[in-house]
């Protein structure tokens, strides 16, 4: 597994739908404006059951406006990225959070590993971490980065 930086990234980010020019060895990764948010929670309904095939029947889908979206404290979303991925056989992604996002008390709520030959936009889990404030999220904020390595094997 080796690293893609310099000339080999921006060829890469070439095929990367509405991305911005890579840093040298990893690519910003910016805030769309479609999120999901819980939704109020019934009487009825106490428990959400962990299943793969019904992950967001507590959700509902908003638009994050302009001006920005405010998570409020101990508050968990989900948030579509910018950029559209369409991953080579060869090429594997891996996404950390921006340490400037994570200092201010937004966590991304697992790692995200962008397979090879998958396409799709990214769909960040967005937590709040802080106690008493909220934060506000802006569509076109780079809260990600994703380094590429190549893996080996077919290339296109």
């Amino acid at each position: 597994m080796k690293l893609i930086k310099g000339q080999a990234l921006e060829d890469l980010c070439a095929n990367i739908k509405d991305c911005l020019p890579p840093n040298y060895t990893e690519l910003d990764i910016r805030l769309g404006n479609k999120g999901w948010v819980e939704k109020e929670r019934s009487s009825s309904q106490r428990i959400h059951c962990l299943n793969p095939k019904d992950w967001n029947s507590h959700l509902k889908p908003i638009d994050i406006p302009n001006q920005g979206y405010s998570l409020p404290a101990w508050r968990f979303m989900l948030a579509e990225t910018v950029e559209y991925f369409d991953m080579p056989l060869h090429v594997q992604g891996i996404m950390t959070l921006r340490s400037w996002a994570a200092k201010s008390g937004l966590e991304q709520s697992s790692s995200l590993t962008l397979k090879p030959g998958w396409s799709g936009y990214l769909i960040l889990e967005l937590f709040n971490s802080l106690a008493t404030y909220d934060l506000l999220l802006k569509p076109g904020l780079a809260i990600a980065q994703i380094q590429f390595f190549d893996i080996g094997g077919e290339h296109e």
